[in-house]
């Protein structure tokens, strides 16, 4: 009788070991495969959730030579069937020496973009050189999905997008949420967060609202090399500053306890130019936060008049939408229709299921 082969997968690339790639070490888990991922991160954030959820992580040592060394050490001790590759804190070693080998070895090799892999002509140059060994490219966002078709992906291209568990514990209703709108992600520019202080300026100085109000996200607070867009995170906490909005709002870092933020939160606030399926909107939504986002790409293919709001990019429009979210029976009917949005279209199974149909589809076994 042939010996069943232990399923395992290498995650490479990715700075550290956060909520998001938790949830999905648990649901591989739960199909019985193992995965290990390789970090950079040296400080305690990865280590605190490798512990939450019980994953293999392993931090890369720091110089190049021995992270090289480290790297192709973990491909033929591991063994892995699979390779994932994020480009964020690829080893540049990896493009031409370890890919070619691991496609020698047949090892499938997955790509997966999530946002910043044409931003540059270098990285650009990157894919170019990684894509005759890769076996599968997968999109987490749509519109990079137009990118990847001109550079030449399509016959290994796939699009998934970002899926989060579904609660089991009891959501806590409107009472039980002290925090009145959270923004959490990371400010960057495309997320319109000078807009955001605009409004809290609107509402807090001019119209004396009586709001709680948390913005968590800012990784420059942080005692860790992974920042993004550092500078235009500073012009952030200069003009909270300068609107004197330091004493009104409270202002954290990144947060390795969101969840609790989130059951605290009767609003999550999300102004950004891109919104369909933002990792931090899914997971306010399946603890059921009320949603309130821009018109960006996507928001009507997640949001509809029941289950959150979507507003013009203007300070009166959001202003409307925070009143009458913040209106306890306008709150409780979209907060229950938040969660089952996640239950029936995002859940992490769900997730699992579209990407083994997929690497049954586009690769070979």
């Amino acid at each position: 009788m042939k010996k069943k082969v232990e399923k395992k997968t290498l995650c490479i690339g990715l700075f550290h070991f956060i909520n998001k790639t938790g949830y999905q070490s648990e649901v591989y888990r739960k199909n019985g495969e193992k995965i290990r991922y390789l970090v950079h991160d040296t400080s305690e954030r990865s280590v605190y959730f490798s512990k939450k959820y019980a994953t293999d992580v392993v931090v890369l040592k720091q110089t190049p030579i021995s992270r090289f060394f480290q790297t192709l050490w973990e491909v033929f001790s591991y063994r892995p069937q699979n390779i994932e590759i994020y480009m964020s804190s690829l080893p540049k070693f990896w493009d031409k020496i370890l890919s070619p080998l691991c496609k020698i070895l047949k090892i499938r090799q997955i790509l997966i973009l999530r946002g910043q892999e044409f931003n540059s002509v270098s990285s650009r140059q990157r894919l170019k050189v990684l894509y005759p060994f890769l076996d599968l490219v997968i999109a987490k966002e749509i519109n990079l999905m137009a990118d990847a078709v001109q550079m030449g992906f399509s016959p290994k291209l796939a699009y998934l997008h970002n899926c989060v568990p579904v609660r089991e514990s009891k959501i806590p209703n409107y009472s039980e949420r002290p925090i009145d709108i959270l923004f959490l992600n990371s400010p960057i520019k495309d997320r319109n967060v000078l807009f955001l202080l605009d409004l809290f300026f609107e509402l807090l100085e001019v119209r004396k609202e009586k709001l709680a109000i948390t913005m968590a996200g800012f990784s420059v607070l942080d005692n860790t090399k992974y920042k993004i867009e550092p500078r235009f995170q500073k012009v952030v906490l200069e003009k909270i500053h300068s609107l004197r909005l330091d004493t009104k709002i409270q202002v954290l870092g990144f947060v390795n306890n969101s969840e609790e933020l989130l059951k605290k939160s009767k609003l999550f606030i999300f102004p950004a130019n891109i919104v369909f399926c933002n990792n931090a909107l899914l997971e306010a939504m399946s603890f059921g936060c009320v949603p309130i986002v821009a018109n960006g790409e996507g928001a009507y293919w997640i949001m509809n008049d029941l289950n959150g709001y979507v507003s013009k990019l203007e300070k009166d429009c959001f202003i409307k939408a925070i009143n009458e979210g913040l209106q306890q029976n306008n709150w409780t009917l979209r907060s229950k229709q938040a969660v089952l949005t996640i239950q029936k279209y995002y859940s992490i199974d769900d997730w699992y299921e579209n990407l083994r149909k997929i690497k049954k589809r586009l690769c070979s076994e």
